[in-house]
This record gives structure tokens, C-alpha cells and sequence, in this order.
């Protein structure tokens, strides 16, 4: 079982007082992937109490994750050799799917759906008030230009809050899954 946010919960994250710290990040983990024994081990001892609570008080419910989907069927043979007889006759050209295959996939690495979840996920790690209250502004970022100005904000916070290398390490991977037009923006652009 699972725990997911209900719209009350998602509309007190929304108005930012009348939970308390561990709250927010107790229901900001609840993302209906995390079991509670999860949740209890990113949070702590005190979290089965709090969740408790915030399932009687009617901001989590339980929830079946859906069942895996079926294995792949098994992979084909390796092509046979053409007789003999056919072997001089010429075969018409294979298309470069690997190729394609490997561009789009090199392309599809670059989007602001995967920069708010890195940026979510990192803030989280922060375990502070003021990483969870920009996480929660950046998960809820509306349009390109709040979640932008919230992935400024994240790299600012990071480079006064800790290290000068992990806020580097931080900046490299936005680089590397923010798409091009944004860099220049968050001043990404060199290395």
C-alpha cells in the first residue's frame, strides 16, 4: 500500500500555514509511489504517529499501486544465414534504427518535467524549512517561468546552504537535462 495526497492536502500545501514543517514534508513524500515504511525511513521515528494523524485528519489515504505489467515477450532468434542459392542476390538497404533510436533518446534527456523532479528530489534532501517551502514552489510551479525562477532560487539556496562542490555537481546535472534555450537563462551556459 501507498500513500497519496488528498485535494485537502494538496490545497493546504497550497496555502503554506496551517501545517506544521514535518507535515508538509511528511505529505510532500506521499507522492503514490512511497509506502509508509518508506516515508518512515526519510523521515524518522516520529512519522507513524504523524501519519496517522494526517490519514484521520483526512490529508492521506491509503492507496493499491496498480500491478506490474506483464514481462516483455522473449526476444527473436538470431537471424539465419541465407542459403546459398540467395546469396548473391542483393537485399534492400536496413534503416538506421539504432541510429534514430539513440538521437531521440540522446533528445528526450532534456526537459523541465525531469528539471522539477531533480530540483524536488534535491531540495528534499536539504531537510530544512526553506529547502521544503522552495520545493514545494517548484513542484507546483504553474508555467515555465515560475518553475525557471524557482530553479534560480534552488541554485542560489544551494550555493549559500552547502558546499561549493555539491552546488557545482548540482549545477552540471541541470546542464546536462536542461533543454538548451534555457541555459542562458539560469546562466548555465559554461561549465
Amino acid at each position: 500500500m501507498v500513500m497519496i495526497k488528498t485535494d485537502k492536502a494538496r490545497q493546504a500545501l497550497r496555502d503554506r500555514g496551517s501545517l506544521s514543517v514535518q507535515e508538509r514534508q511528511i505529505l510532500i513524500l506521499c507522492d503514490g509511489n512511497r509506502s509508509r515504511q518508506e516515508i518512515a525511513r526519510w523521515v524518522g521515528d516520529s512519522a507513524g504517529s504523524v501519519l496517522d494523524a494526517l490519514v484521520t485528519a483526512g490529508y492521506l489515504a491509503m492507496h493499491q499501486p496498480p500491478a506490474p505489467p506483464p514481462p516483455p515477450p522473449p526476444s527473436l532468434p538470431p537471424p539465419v544465414a541465407a542459403p546459398a542459392s540467395l546469396q548473391g542476390v542483393p537485399s534492400a538497404p536496413s534503416a538506421p534504427v539504432y541510429v534514430e533510436q539513440t538521437r531521440a533518446s540522446q533528445g528526450s534527456k532534456r526537459s523541465l518535467a525531469g528539471c522539477k523532479m531533480y530540483a524536488v528530489g534535491i531540495l528534499q534532501m536539504q531537510r530544512s524549512a526553506d529547502a521544503m517551502a522552495l520545493a514545494v514552489r517548484v513542484q507546483q510551479a504553474g508555467d515555465e517561468t515560475e518553475l525557471l525562477l524557482g530553479l534560480l532560487d534552488m541554485v542560489s539556496f544551494l550555493e549559500q546552504m552547502t558546499n561549493t562542490g555539491y552546488a557545482d555537481n548540482v549545477k552540471t546535472h541541470l546542464r546536462q537535462i536542461l533543454p538548451e534555450q534555457y541555459l542562458g537563462v539560469l546562466n548555465l551556459q559554461t561549465a
